[in-house]
């Protein structure tokens, strides 16, 4: 007879497990809270139409997701994309572009034809050098400090460098840079560097049908039993094992459900709903998820009754923006007849307490200033999804050693989620994705059953590489730093007589009038 799993949660990470486990001859019942798979990396479908729970990208570094994609056949529905473009407020077209920013051969060009003035460029990419640099044997130091923290306990790291670095990673994680870990920065730059051509990839349609879909049926041809809109309410332990789990339907009573093994694969939120106190007790490993953090990251989809021109097809961030806007329009991808915008909030924090009519009616004025043709006469419908009840899990500084591994004390139970414990670190699709294949073959290991499951980790360029090159350029660091103090002090001193000769002008009319 063969083994059975159970696993709560149908996002990327349970799906996966889900797959491989079918595959080496388990079967898989799936219990999903929600009306669809996919969790935060799927969309939601509205008569005939898809809102996204925010765009996502798909960087070339993601090797378990693209080994994914080439199992299921989709590899055609994934464009290319090598740059990513800025805009500034009233300057609406004319953008600035980084030019696949981590790989080496556009340095040059990013540096003096960038968004940043070359000096800042300079060091803000030196700040980065040092960061890949670093030993080993600090990891645990890496994670204990924030990027910030690392950036400016730097001698040559300038204002500038570290508010553009609050930009970068607010825009690409959702938090803040004095609250993310320099570990996380460091593990994520390291696999950008080494897989960047191109720099990203994007589906030509939404993510539900794209690659959710495809996964879902996969699983179902391999024999999954999928309970959709049923929620898991609670986890009994008897002895060192989990006896059973509490599950309800939209229109049923709680019903007690035996267990062999169970893959609990939901938000870290979720987790800490569920698990008692007896387990976290067989468990203490488990008890690092009450100090995990989360925080939301609102999407927004735009919806126009006629085809507007002139918009970039370029990802478009929006310097200056309070919540760091971005956008990307997916009109022509989606092969929609008029225009269809997706906005991503990285910063919703301010609006959290909101109501959602007043959360959007402030992104809207706030993307207006950016974009001339965002008035309410050429919107059709707006769909903004705030996720303050779904957010992202923070890669905050000390979180690593909490995160909890695959495997716990208790012998038939296992964990999966970005929030885990994997080479990814990150908080993204590719996190998710591993930590499903972690999970599913720790069963298979206990079970010695079929195959192990292979799982890719991406690789990275020497230490040694950004060690010579930190060497190398120290001198260029530090005339960079050099220029910035002499622009400085420059513009003090512009400012400074231009404020003496207002003083003069004024004490000319003074004389005047009393003469």
């Amino acid at each position: 007879m063969a083994q059975h799993v159970t696993i709560v949660g149908g996002g990327l990470a349970g799906m996966v497990a889900a797959l491989r486990l079918l595959q080496r001859g388990y079967e898989v019942t799936i219990y999903e809270a929600t009306n669809r798979l996919g969790g935060k990396a799927g969309a939601n479908q509205t008569d005939r139409e898809f809102d996204e729970h925010g765009w996502h990208l798909f960087p070339v570094w993601y090797l378990n997701i693209w080994e994914l994609v080439e199992e299921l056949g989709i590899r055609s529905s994934f464009v290319d994309r090598f740059r990513y473009a800025y805009m500034a407020e009233g300057q609406y077209p004319r953008l600035a572009y980084l030019d696949t920013p981590f790989a080496f051969r556009t340095i040059l060009h990013n540096t003096f034809h960038g968004i940043l003035p070359p000096e800042y460029s300079i060091l803000y990419l030196y700040t980065l050098i040092d960061l890949l640099s670093q030993p080993v044997r600090r990891r645990a130091q890496l994670d204990q400090v924030t990027i910030n923290g690392f950036a400016r306990s730097r001698f040559y790291t300038t204002e500038f460098v570290v508010d553009q670095l609050e930009d970068t990673v607010s825009r690409a994680s959702a938090i803040e840079s004095y609250e993310i870990s320099a570990m996380t920065v460091r593990n994520i730059t390291r696999y950008w560097l080494k897989y960047n051509d191109p720099w990203f990839r994007i589906l030509d349609t939404n993510l539900q049908s794209g690659l959710i879909a495809p996964i879902q049926r996969a699983i179902q041809v391999a024999g999954a039993k999928i309970h959709m809109s049923t929620r898991v309410t609670a986890v009994n332990v008897g002895g060192n094992r989990i006896k059973n789990i509490v599950v309800q339907g939209s229109n049923n009573s709680p019903t007690e459900v035996g267990v062999e093994t169970l893959l609990l694969s939901v938000p870290v939120e979720s987790l800490r709903s569920i698990l008692p106190f007896d387990v976290i007790e067989q468990a203490p490993n488990l008890g690092g998820i009450f100090y995990l953090r989360s925080r939301a990251m609102a999407s927004m989809t735009i919806y126009f009754k006629t085809k507007i021109w002139a918009i970039p097809t370029d990802h478009v961030n929006f310097i200056g923006s309070p919540y760091d806007l971005a956008m990307i329009d997916v009109t022509d991808l989606w092969g929609a007849e008029r225009t269809v915008l997706c906005i991503v909030a990285s910063d919703f924090t301010p609006l959290v307490s909101a109501s959602p009519k007043v959360a959007e009616e402030k992104l809207l004025a706030d993307l207006g200033r950016y974009l001339p043709f965002i008035r309410m006469e050429n919107i059709e419908r707006v769909n903004l999804q705030p996720h303050v009840q779904q957010p992202l899990f923070m890669n905050t500084a000390g979180a690593w050693p909490r995160r909890p591994k695959a495997t716990t004390e208790i012998g038939n139970l296992f964990i999966a989620g970005d929030f885990c414990q994997t080479p990814i670190d990150a908080t993204c699709m590719e996190g998710a994705v591993t930590s499903g294949l972690f999970a599913a073959e720790a069963i298979r290991s206990k079970d010695s059953l079929g195959e192990p499951i292979r799982i890719l980790t991406p690789n990275v360029y020497p230490r040694i590489l950004f060690v010579l090159l930190k060497l190398l350029l120290f001198p260029v660091a530090i005339a960079a730093l050099i220029f910035h103090f002499l622009k400085k002090r420059s513009s003090s001193l512009e400012l400074s007589l231009a404020t003496q000769r207002v003083s003069k002008s004024k004490h000319s009319v003074e004389s005047l009038r009393e003469h």
